[in-house]
């Protein structure tokens, strides 16, 4: 995964948290999810599935990943089911405040290994800080959030020596800087690390689409992303130049139906298709 890769999808995956109301949330939309009912969904692709299941006010409660696969053992090859287990755990407000991920056997549900992320927010219910624990509970991780009123300016990634303050990291730290114009939306970042900026993204918008150009000062290559939205703000298609188109496709009550990677250089097309209960 390249550079601009990592950035797009770090801020995808925080955009529930952060509320980046350009990046909009294609699943797990908990007003989506209360207007049909929905208490579980599941997506399936190829051999292996996942299941998100949902608590009274639509947002996720617990998640199984079931792992298809195959080992040898003696010289003979079995197959293995395995699954993660994620929990989840939200304050007043509606934040997630803590997740675990354990991984268990599915026939005996032996425990294997378990992970966990806790979160603190501002006052402003703003993302400050996430903490990453390894399988030994040890603290392995932390990201930290900076604001400039309610938008994302700085983001820093390291070990607790990287932090000299609260406050402000340390040249020791892996950095982000977001830049925004003046209707709020974020047009550049750059990649720091031990103080020297590595790579640097440009984002423009029109209509529709929006352009994610990331050029990287080791290899001197030029990454090109652009993003398709609909009139419900809602992401149907993701372009990675020279590798991979990405197309959702949505039911008429707003649910997610499908979606669609295609590789380029295979010419392979995987699809997700996600099926739901609801009380409705």
């Amino acid at each position: 995964m390249n550079t601009i890769q990592q950035l797009l999808f770090s801020i995808l995956a925080l955009q529930s948290i952060l509320g980046f109301s350009q990046f909009p949330t294609n699943i797990n939309n908990p007003e989506v999810m209360l207007k049909n009912g929905v208490i579980k969904h599941t997506e399936y692709t190829e051999n292996d599935s996942i299941s998100y299941y949902y608590n009274s006010t639509g947002q996720i409660d617990h998640s199984m990943n079931i792992l298809n696969g195959h080992e040898y053992i003696n010289g003979k090859r079995t197959h293995y089911i395995q699954y993660w287990l994620h929990n989840y755990i939200y304050n007043i407000h509606g934040n997630l405040i803590k997740e675990t991920q354990t991984l268990k056997t599915k026939n005996d549900s032996t425990f294997v290994v378990q992970y966990s992320k806790a979160y603190i927010y501002n006052q402003s219910n703003l993302l400050t800080q996430k903490s990453i624990f390894d399988e030994n509970g040890s603290l392995s991780k932390t990201y930290r959030y900076y604001y400039r009123d309610t938008s994302l300016i700085r983001s820093a990634t390291g070990d607790t020596s990287c932090f000299s303050s609260i406050e402000s990291p340390n040249i020791k730290c892996d950095s982000i800087l977001y830049y925004y114009n003046n209707t709020g939306f974020q047009v550049k970042s750059r990649n720091y690390t031990n103080g020297y900026c590595n790579d640097s993204t440009i984002i423009s918008y029109a209509n529709d689409t929006t352009f994610w150009r990331s050029t990287n000062k080791y290899t001197k290559g030029l990454d090109l992303v652009f993003i398709i939205e609909d009139d419900l703000s809602r992401i149907t298609e993701i372009h990675f130049s020279g590798t991979s188109i990405t197309k959702w496709y949505f039911l008429e009550n707003g649910l997610l139906e499908y979606h669609e990677t295609e590789y380029l250089d295979t010419k392979k097309t995987i699809r997700t298709v996600y099926k739901y209960e609801s009380l409705n």
